[in-house]
């Protein structure tokens, strides 16, 4: 992914479906920081403490699912 931004076609780096522990791996080695975390949340999964921690460090968060999964509903 860091070539992609080095070559120009890609502006910036996201992740998706990181943990905490992953996403301090990355930021140890990474020599172009991410910008955008997307993860799972909603009512039923908050994910409220991925969300802090990604914003304590200056990522963006997005998120998928916000309506939940139907199958969570059945």
């Amino acid at each position: 992914m860091e070539s992609l931004v080095f070559s120009g076609f890609v502006k910036s780096i996201g992740l998706s479906n990181f943990n905490i522990i992953q996403i301090e791996r990355i930021l140890r080695c990474a020599r172009i920081r991410p910008v955008m975390l997307q993860l799972e949340s909603h009512l039923g999964f908050p994910n409220q403490k991925l969300i802090d921690f990604a914003h304590s460090i200056g990522l963006g968060v997005t998120a998928y699912s916000p309506l939940g999964s139907p199958a969570n509903y059945e």
